[in-house]
């Protein structure tokens, strides 16, 4: 008695050549805030920012237990004008390998306040590289992820600027503030 055998070889095969290889993503540097030795990696100019372990906003950091913030305990004060920078620039990796900064951030922010990353080329100024964060960010962490392709091969730093409108100090217009934490320059998919 002669059986058949079925075999499905060829679809096997099908899914193999339509399936790509994919590079994953790869981690350059990374913060998160978890060491005492931040303080020499990372800088603050006129103003609140401090890394530590929130007590107010979302009350925990993303991961671990410490995030940078615009105030770990409390509400910001109106009238401030502040960025947390990464002191080390660094070279930009090529194109072609996708390089991205990535990190978690928590808002909430006043009427007519607002935060957003900037970068700057070295030997150049401040720019803003990110979109602008106002509002609040729904309650919850979320992940945004910038593409530097456009400063491949540059010398860079980036920064997280605050600015709160100066209310008079009535302190009508309260909010936590913008928390930031594991922040990574990655490449990859």
């Amino acid at each position: 008695m002669l059986s058949r055998i079925l075999v499905l070889v060829p679809a096997v095969i099908g899914l193999a050549a339509i399936s790509c290889p994919t590079a994953a993503a790869t981690t350059l540097w990374e913060e998160d805030w978890e060491s005492p030795g931040w303080t020499d990696r990372w800088a603050v100019s006129s103003g609140t920012w401090e890394a530590g372990q929130p007590t107010s906003g979302p009350g925990a950091a993303h991961g671990g237990v410490n995030c940078a913030a615009t105030i770990l305990a409390g509400n910001y004060s109106d009238g401030v004008s502040t960025r947390l920078y990464r002191i080390e620039s660094f070279q930009v990796p090529g194109a072609h390998e996708s390089p991205r900064l990535r990190f978690w951030h928590w808002f909430s922010m006043s009427t007519d306040d607002y935060g957003y990353v900037q970068i700057q080329v070295e030997g150049g100024s401040w720019q803003q590289l990110s979109g602008t964060y106002t509002s609040v960010s729904s309650g919850v962490w979320t992940r945004p992820s910038l593409e530097l392709t456009a400063y491949a091969g540059q010398r860079i730093q980036v920064a997280f600027y605050f600015y709160s409108h100066n209310y008079g100090g009535g302190g009508e217009d309260v909010s936590s503030g913008w928390y930031v934490d594991d922040i990574e320059l990655v490449t990859g998919t």
